[in-house]
């Protein structure tokens, strides 16, 4: 079915909104048609206010009275009369203001689940040790116990702390008058009245308050109460600390979220959030990036090799012996002086910028020296010349705090993840499997974190 020919245009007599002085004109179906004109003209007021505004109202007259109620009355332009007027779609030119902080995963809003993801499923690494980070509950306790044999007799144990220790006499009566009955060293456990007539151990010796002696029956119901109650008060008098004892063989646990001695931060959604001082990096925080040197000052033109003054602050006549010295001693490195700066590898940028720790002194070393001598004007000035906001290396551009690359999923931390382009973050994300406990908590994020960057890929960014 075609329209008429009379049909085939839109016509409009007597349009007179904000700026238009009653104007009349014809413009043709599909075809592309350009409204043009100086500031204030009246463009956008016949474009959208009175063509958008018309089709919009024309629409809503459409429905029924039930759904009018709910979207809200829109007045008719004013205009004596249009025809041939088709539905119609308006986009308007629009800037989005974006925070500072934002970047593609959060105006995507992909990030609040990938927040979410690592506040409930990351796992914590130790830097020093590689370990995973746990800490222990009273049910991760009991069941340690259950691999027991009926019959096993055992000591819900607590160390005491023999650092504040005044003396052997004073310890034990401090114990007797909390009730306690009992202490356990030397594989042995002695009453406190006989521990009053015996000889201190040695101060390197392990002492442990006994909070309880138990024989395991995991099929008794009492045992149980007894044990869970057990448990909890060795955690609340060893501040922590736990120890089971078991055919002359302790097992410690503790419910504080440390390893090997150091405490660590439990992963949580303000952990990771930028925008708060407790999930911002301690460098830039938050912005990504902090006053520095910046690289692009320093070296302006990168086709330049050394030797055609690629490094801009050494080629004032005052840092002429930085370039001779580095020209002298970076012989021994193999340095390429006359290759462009552009085509350099990453170890002899890394050299240039960094020296070798010995002899070669790099850029970084020669703003060092300056920074040094910031009392004269001429070097603040020169400094000065050469700073500039640059990526915060701390957090590598996340704004993230440095303890958030602790946290990972797969071997991958929200930082690592963050500096991924859309393509490397839809591949992890589409190769990723969890266990079945941690499924049935990330599935949900997961399929909104998939849909989202499969999106993304699709509209090409």
């Amino acid at each position: 079915m075609t329209l008429d020919a009379k049909k085939q245009k839109i016509s409009i007599k007597g349009a007179s909104t904000h700026n238009l002085k009653k104007i009349s004109l014809e413009i043709p179906h599909n075809k592309i048609t350009v409204i043009t004109g100086r500031s204030g003209s009246g463009k956008s007021s016949l474009a959208f206010d009175t063509l958008f505004a018309e089709s919009q109202r024309i629409y809503m007259e459409s429905m029924n009275a039930y759904m009018r109620q709910f979207m809200g009355k829109i007045e008719r332009p004013p205009i004596e009369s249009i025809q041939g007027l088709l539905p119609v779609i308006g986009m308007r030119q629009k800037k989005k203001s974006l925070n500072a902080r934002s970047r593609v995963a959060t105006s995507s809003d992909i990030y609040p689940y990938i927040k979410l993801l690592y506040a409930k499923l990351g796992k914590t690494f130790s830097p020093f040790t590689g370990k995973e980070v746990k800490k222990d509950t009273i049910e991760d306790v009991i069941e340690s116990i259950k691999n027991f044999e009926r019959g096993q007799k055992i000591h819900v144990l607590t160390r005491i702390d023999r650092a504040k220790e005044k003396s052997w006499k004073n310890l034990i009566e401090i114990e007797i008058g909390k009730g306690f009955t009992r202490i356990f060293f030397s594989g042995q456990s002695i009453l406190l009245e006989d521990a009053l007539t015996l000889e201190p151990p040695p101060k390197k010796t392990d002492v442990y308050l006994v909070i309880d002696r138990l024989m395991v029956d995991n099929a008794k119901k009492s045992f149980m109460i007894r044990l869970f109650e057990s448990i909890q008060m060795a955690f609340f008098e060893g501040e922590g600390k736990c120890y089971i004892e078991a055919s002359g063989k302790i097992n410690a646990f503790s419910d504080r979220f440390e390893e090997n001695g150091t405490t660590f931060e439990e992963p949580s959604l303000a952990f990771f959030n930028f925008n708060t001082s407790y999930g911002a990096c301690s460098v830039c925080k938050g912005w990504g990036e902090c006053i520095g040197i910046d690289p692009r000052k320093v070296i302006p033109f990168e086709e330049r090799s050394f030797l055609e003054g690629a490094v801009a602050p050494w080629e004032s006549n005052m840092m002429q012996a930085w370039k001779k010295n580095f020209l002298k001693t970076a012989k021994k490195h193999n340095f390429p002086f006359e290759k462009p700066y552009n085509s350099l590898s990453k170890e002899e940028k890394k050299l240039l910028w960094w020296g070798d720790k010995k002899s070669t002194q790099g850029i970084f070393d020669f703003f060092e020296c300056i920074g040094k001598q910031s009392q004269k004007i001429a070097f603040r000035v020169l400094q000065a010349r050469y700073r500039g906001y640059v990526n915060c290396s701390a957090c590598k551009s996340t704004g993230l705090r440095k303890e958030s690359a602790y946290v990972k999923i797969k071997k991958v931390s929200p930082i690592d993840l963050l500096n991924m382009t859309i393509e490397e973050a839809s591949i992890f994300f589409d190769a990723l499997h969890l266990e079945k406990r941690e499924e049935k908590i990330g599935k949900v994020i997961l399929e909104n974190i998939r849909s989202k960057l499969h999106y993304l890929r699709k509209t090409g960014l």
